[in-house]
Formats: C-alpha cells, sequence, structure tokens
C-alpha cells in the first residue's frame, strides 16, 4: 500500500470517526449530523411564538433534517 493511499485511508477514518462523534443520533430524535445552521434554524423555530417557517436555502443543507428535528421537539411540546 501506498504512502499517500495510506494517507487518505487514515484521513478518512478520522472523519468518520469526528462524524460518529458529532452525530445526534437520538438525542433530539433524529439519526443526522448536527451542523450549526440546523441547530440554530431549529432553536429558532423551538423558541418561536408562532409556528410558521419557511426553509429555503441551496440544495442539501439539511432541511429535512431540520424540519424532522423540529417536528420531534414540538411533539415532545405537545405530549
Amino acid at each position: 500500500m501506498s504512502d499517500f493511499l495510506r494517507l487518505l485511508l487514515g484521513l478518512h477514518a478520522q472523519a468518520r470517526r469526528y462524524d460518529r462523534d458529532q452525530a445526534l443520533l437520538g438525542a433530539l430524535g433524529v439519526g443526522a449530523f448536527a451542523y450549526t445552521h440546523q441547530i440554530d434554524s431549529v432553536h429558532r423555530m423551538a423558541t418561536a411564538p408562532a409556528c410558521r417557517w419557511l426553509l429555503a436555502d441551496e440544495v442539501g443543507l439539511g432541511k429535512t433534517i431540520q424540519v424532522s428535528t423540529a417536528d420531534q421537539n414540538q411533539a415532545g411540546v405537545a405530549a
């Protein structure tokens, strides 16, 4: 195995460990990775007096994860 391939595999393994350690996994009811912009959006949705939000951003930034997490939060509040 070349040194370059070993380096790439090591970086990939390190990234996977980082992702694993940063996973919400169920802390908010969604098995996903939390990015700062997602946490901020969910916080604003959870603390707003009214439940009317439009999530509109670029493709792949986690709108589904944000909505799922906010939905889990609302279900917990309603219960």
